[in-house]
């Protein structure tokens, strides 16, 4: 601030008197001392004189200074010096007697902000010495004393002047050779728009007829002295002005969230809950800390979350207070219970806000009030404003929307098993309950559609307008609806409370033109039904924490089955556990024999063949024929097993996939042709670009005819069970052989599953009831019968070799992992060799163990179950006729692999290539 105020500095000496001028009359008479001339001597001839005193006047006139002292007559002092004096004084004071504009009201305001209003003091810097007024007078010689002396400055804003800085007048009348001097200490003191200093003094009249005046001079001495170190501050008059109003607040929209994944295309939140039991510590807060203003004046402090609804006992999110210098703020909303949700209120008392919740509304309002303030000018900063806030996690308990969401669901295809059809439930009722604690519009649509064997389709549709709602959002709120699907359509059956015992809605939709019934579905024998459901949310509910909605299935019982002649396996197979090897030696060593004794009830209200059969996959055809077997096609296809392309068909003799014909890959289900057995049906792949392979064999343990029920309950029953229903099961008790190549089945090395068949002869278009209280239960005893030789004698370890096994070509610039398993436990090593003798008898078990006619690939290898077979070292050439061979090192195990493995240079480029042959043995499958 430019503000030029100089030192001001008055020393003088104001003369009483005029000096040189004899105009000053002394009391004392003014005679002139003459020598008169009387005549002449008329003797001497001399002139006569005569000494004599001429009176002139009564008066004496002399001039100052003088070296005497007179005596004036009063008249003569007042007229001569008082009332010159006096006058002089009187032009003196007057020209002193002078207001100066400071020019504060001129002085450039900030307009960026426009904070000040008018700049009203200027506050003088503090120095003891530099910031004064000063002042001195002093009486020299004149008789009479100086009176009315003062000397002061006063500042305003206004005429008249009020604000006194200096008033010196403590001895108002100064004698002779008297002098008066006084300081006063400007430090702090302020300065308006207009300074204005005066001074003053006059000469007092003659007190006495006569004045006498004293040698010399007769003069006053006069000093004033103003001078400031600086300015120190300015008080202002601020202007009432909102700081925010600069503040350009970006817009607190809620983004908009791409919830397409969930399914949900459109979502407008109303009102969110804020948690409260249940909250940790460190959610659902809003914290302000240091709020706080160092400026030098008031600013009035609105800060107001407008969304955040209190609970009713709480307090409303915001601060609206003074922010004061040196009073810091800290205030924390706990914000547990509270809503969060547009401001426009429910003005149609639907219970909703007028208006989604799309952005926060917050009211920040930072205004300096019209005030008086002082602002220091010491180059410090002005000040600062200075707030902490922090939210914390927010969670909610409930969010009110309206939202439209598809909820993710694929359609569902169930394949009937095969041969499961003719099976009509002509009087049940399948139900499907969802217990709601969730308060959202859910409306759902099911297609049930089944496929029969023809291809020909049956539409069940299933509509719900809204699953049922809780009506409160208490925990323990929970809606059920039932929707029963029977021959009579879809009903609809809503409870508000799952402990009501009356419905609050009920409906029954019969089925379309169209469209048929779940009963119709079934009944239409279907060997395919995909159910496509549609559920989704449309419309204002809330989505609350720790609710959920259960869904269940409950069929009706009993319920009644027209069942036509059908078979069907009887679900997931089960696999066997390896046996130990100890076990698996001694009974494929020992065992003469193998009998099964099952014990059989049924409560089944029809009779059954159940087949229990075997296979080394856990996958299993139906029955051989050809249909199935296309159907079993597909299902392994839809697995991933098999190709679409692929045909199955049935082998039965070994004869036939000898691996000398060339014509069919047999190890992936057999170790050595040895293995092989008549008469068991394997199942064998075929396609148009490689080797028929078999994939599988199925064979039957055993099976045995379940028994009819011995009675049931008639139409007069009085123990309340319907007619039809099963009253004495049947029972029976059933002994079988199992074949000894099954059990060699059953303990071979790899994988082995069961799986129960059933074939139901039918009811002749007779329904039958079932229950829960139907059931059928089956105990079985197994009973080996070993050699005793063979039982306890001695356990050898086995080798088998794996991989390869045959029929692979190998390449002389390859490696390759030899693989083997070990049964049993041995130290011993183990020796690889290879073979391509042309004498078959080389390759027979028997000969295993000698070497005569082999080649060694490695001995004493450690027992690990693989080894890397280097063949650019092998010095082997191309060859049709390569066997491997393992042995331990004591002799105890030995195997030969399966059949002979090609070998082949990299370069060799003319290969044989024989036309497709598929074996034609419709009579076996």
């Amino acid at each position: 601030m430019d503000i030029d105020l100089p030192e001001i500095t008055i020393s003088q000496r104001i003369d009483v008197v005029a000096y040189g001028q004899k105009i000053y009359p002394d009391t004392t008479d003014w005679t002139i001392d003459t020598s008169i001339f009387v005549y002449e001597d008329p003797f001497t001839g001399d002139s006569v004189f005569v000494d004599t005193t001429i009176w002139i006047a009564a008066y004496t006139p002399f001039a100052f200074p003088d070296t005497v002292s007179h005596v004036l007559e009063a008249n003569h002092y007042d007229s001569l010096i008082v009332a010159a004096f006096n006058g002089a004084m009187d032009l003196l004071s007057s020209a002193l007697d002078t207001t100066i504009d400071l020019g504060l009201s001129s002085i450039p305001l900030p307009d960026d902000p426009p904070i000040i209003a008018s700049v009203d003091t200027l506050i003088i810097a503090s120095h003891a010495t530099n910031s004064v007024y000063r002042t001195l007078f002093k009486n020299n010689g004149i008789p009479t004393d100086l009176v009315g002396v003062y000397s002061r400055m006063v500042a305003g804003s206004t005429e008249p002047l009020s604000d006194t800085l200096a008033n010196h007048n403590q001895i108002p009348s100064i004698s002779q050779g008297v002098t008066y001097a006084d300081t006063t200490d400007l430090s702090g003191k302020g300065l308006t728009s207009f300074l204005k200093m005066a001074t003053n003094m006059s000469l007092n009249s003659a007190l006495t007829d006569y004045v006498t005046i004293p040698p010399g001079s007769l003069y006053v001495d006069f000093n004033i002295t103003f001078k400031m170190a600086g300015i120190d501050s300015i008080d202002v008059t601020t202007n009432n002005y909102s700081m925010s109003d600069g503040i350009e607040m970006p817009p607190m929209e809620l983004p908009e969230m791409d919830m397409s994944e969930s399914g949900i295309s459109k979502m407008e939140i109303y009102r969110n809950v804020l948690k409260n039991e249940g909250a940790a510590y460190n959610e659902n807060k809003l914290i302000i800390r240091d709020l706080a203003s160092s400026f030098p004046f008031d600013m009035n402090f609105l800060l107001n979350f407008q969304n955040f609804s209190p609970t009713p006992d709480g307090d409303s999110v915001k601060i609206d207070t003074v922010l004061k210098n040196g009073i810091e703020i800290n205030k924390t909303f706990d914000l547990r219970g509270y809503t969060l949700q547009s401001t426009d209120g429910d003005n149609n008392n639907d219970g909703w806000p007028d208006s989604a919740f799309t952005s926060f509304d917050l009211v920040l309002d930072i205004t300096i009030p019209e005030q008086k303030a002082s602002i220091p000018l010491d180059g410090s900063p002005l000040g600062e404003f200075t707030m902490n806030m922090k939210l914390e996690q927010l969670s909610f308990s409930s969010i009110a929307a309206n939202l439209y969401m598809e909820m993710p669901a694929e359609p569902t295809e169930q394949e009937f098993p095969a041969g499961f059809t003719g099976a009509i439930p002509t009087e049940a009722v399948f139900e499907i309950i969802f217990k709601n604690q969730i308060r959202l519009p859910i409306k759902m649509i099911m297609e049930f559609k089944g496929y029969n064997s023809l291809g020909e389709l049956t539409y069940v549709p299933v509509i719900i307008d809204t699953i049922g709602f809780p009506l409160t959002d208490s925990n323990s709120d929970t809606a059920m609806t039932i929707i029963g699907l029977s021959k009579l359509g879809t009903t609809i059956t809503i409870y508000e409370s799952v402990d009501d015992s009356l419905p609050s809605y009920s409906v029954i939709n019969a089925p379309c033109d169209t469209c048929s019934t779940i009963i119709d579905l079934l009944a239409s024998n279907p060997v395919q039904m995909i159910i496509t459901p549609e559920v989704k949310v449309d419309g204002r509910g809330s989505i609350e924490a720790n609710k959920a909605i259960a869904g269940g299935f409950r069929v009706t019982i009993p319920f009644v089955l027209q069942l036509e002649p059908m078979t069907f396996m009887g679900g997931t197979a089960t696999e066997i556990d390896t046996f130990d090897h100890d076990t698996r030696y001694k009974i494929r060593n020992s065992l003469l024999e193998t009998e099964l004794v099952s014990t059989i009830t049924n409560a089944l209200p029809f009779g059954a063949e159940v087949s229990v059969l075997m296979s080394n996959d856990s996958l299993f055809p139906t029955d051989t024929t050809a249909a199935q077997l296309a159907i079993f096609r597909d299902s392994l296809a839809v697995w991933g097993v098999l190709n679409a392309t692929d045909s199955l068909y049935i082998l039965r003799k070994c004869s036939d996939i000898s691996p000398d014909s060339g014509l069919v890959y047999i190890f992936n289900v057999m170790t050595d042709f040895s293995e092989c057995f008549d008469d068991l049906p394997y199942i064998v792949k075929f396609n148009d670009s490689g080797t028929d392979t078999i994939i599988s064999y199925v064979d039957t343990l055993f099976k045995f005819s379940l028994p009819n029920p011995e009675s049931f309950y008639g139409a007069d029953d009085t123990t309340g069970y319907p007619e039809g229903m099963v009253a004495v099961p049947g029972t029976g008790v059933y002994a079988s052989t199992i074949d000894t190549s099954q059990i060699f089945l059953l303990t071979d090395y790899g994988s082995h599953y069961t799986m129960p068949r059933f074939h139901l002869p039918g009811t002749d278009s007779v329904g039958v009831f079932l229950s829960v209280e139907d059931y059928m239960e089956i105990s079985s005893f197994i009973t080996f019968r070993l050699s005793s030789s063979g039982a306890f004698g001695e356990v050898n370890p086995e080798l088998i070799i794996t991989y390869p096994n045959g029929g692979q070509t190998l390449y002389t610039n390859s490696t390759y992992e030899i693989l083997w398993s070990v049964g049993g436990s041995s130290s011993e090593k183990v020796d690889l060799y290879y073979s391509t003798h042309g004498d078959s008898t080389t390759y027979k078990a028997a000969n295993c163990v000698l070497t005569d006619n082999w080649t060694e690939i490695e001995s004493g290898l450690d027992n690990l179950g693989s080894y890397s077979w280097d063949l650019a070292t092998s010095g082997l050439s191309d060859t049709d006729s390569l066997r491997l061979k393992i042995v331990s090192s004591n002799g105890k195990a030995c195997d030969i692999n399966g059949y002979y493995i090609k070998i082949r240079s990299p370069s060799r480029s003319n290969r044989m290539n024989h036309p497709k042959q598929k074996l034609s043995m419709k009579g076996n499958r």
